[in-house]
């Protein structure tokens, strides 16, 4: 949204500074980034000189909304994507960014929230209700897969938040591996596919139609969707409704927190149990295979999760870089 409040720019000075010193070290960056509002990067430095000489992007995009602003950007039209809402726009930049995980990440609880007037005053009940009722819905459409490759996930806190983030960083430091350095996409590969895709002459159509008298969604598909007009068949509409997901007053979130990241993480990666422990008895061997069965998996991947990361090459002392947007991606 352009210039940032002296609230949020506080608060990414906070993730800066919180992220550098669990880390020691410079891991965080404000930097304005075109999509989105945190990305991780790697980084290969030069030992001669301590210089950055390459830097590759991690495949994990994330936007964050607290709970007053997505209700802002639910409501309020795009700047440069008329006549798209906010919230619109920057769902279309994200879904079609070019990196393949992408969270939307949702902060706060929108029932213990203090809703405000644009004057200042508390908002009435009912505008409470609409605004509590709009984000619910939201994060039921997000959690459906209304938005292509998008998760969700919610934080109750800002504390939260950038807890998740140093999370991710250290997700990142255990399984990196340099050797995947040089097919990782660099900054530039991802601002440039972010252009291509934001100029994409099908959805330069959609949005010149809905700019017209009397034309909305429905009618603009229905012109992109004409057989014999010669427009991206597979587009998919920024304000596409679904009218099977709503939500009502009662719908809570999850929050993410990281003891129960653990625990996801450790079932993930639990191995069977042994036989006689309860479980079913592992299969026979196939005839003439010899030996007993071969191990679980993972235990064959130990080796390389548990290798720090700073051992895996002499030219790349950061393995990993969280960069947080100052002034975000306009939409």
């Amino acid at each position: 949204f352009g210039q940032r409040t002296r609230e949020v720019r506080n608060y990414l000075h906070e993730v800066e500074s919180r992220i550098n010193r669990r880390f020691n070290g410079t891991y965080c960056e404000i930097l304005s980034l075109k999509a989105a509002d945190y990305m991780f990067v790697a980084r290969k430095i030069s030992r001669a000189t301590g210089q950055v000489v390459e830097e590759r992007l991690f495949d994990l995009i994330i936007e964050r909304k607290d709970v007053g602003d997505l209700a802002s950007c639910l409501i309020n039209k795009s700047k440069d994507f008329k006549p798209l809402s906010f919230f619109e726009a920057q769902m279309h930049k994200l879904v079609h960014c070019g990196i393949d995980r992408k969270i939307f990440l949702v902060e706060g609880d929108e029932d213990n929230f203090q809703w405000r007037t644009e004057g200042g005053g508390p908002a009435s009940e009912d505008e409470k209700r609409k605004r509590r009722l709009r984000i619910k819905t939201t994060r039921l459409l997000v959690e459906h897969g209304r938005f292509r490759g998008v998760e969700l996930v919610c934080t109750k806190f800002k504390d939260r938040t950038i807890q998740f983030l140093i999370y991710q960083m250290e997700l990142f430091q255990n399984s990196f591996d340099p050797k995947d350095f040089a097919g990782m996409k660099t900054m530039q590969q991802f601002t440039d596919h972010i252009k291509e895709k934001m100029n994409d002459p099908t959805f330069q159509k959609y949005l010149e139609l809905r700019n017209q008298p009397r034309i909305g969604d429905k009618k603009a598909m229905k012109v992109i969707r004409d057989p014999n007009e010669d427009w991206d068949k597979s587009f998919v509409s920024p304000s596409e409704k679904n009218e099977d997901i709503k939500s009502t007053l009662e719908d809570r979130p999850t929050f993410w927190s990281r003891s129960s990241a653990r625990r996801q993480e450790d079932a993930a990666v639990q191995p069977p149990p042994p036989p006689g422990a309860g479980g079913p008895p592992p299969p026979p061997p196939p005839a003439g295979a010899g030996g007993p069965p071969p191990p679980p998996a993972a235990v064959a991947g130990n080796d390389r999760s548990n290798a720090p990361s700073n051992s895996r090459s002499s030219t790349m002392n950061r393995s990993a870089s969280n960069v947080s947007s100052s002034s975000g991606s306009s939409a």
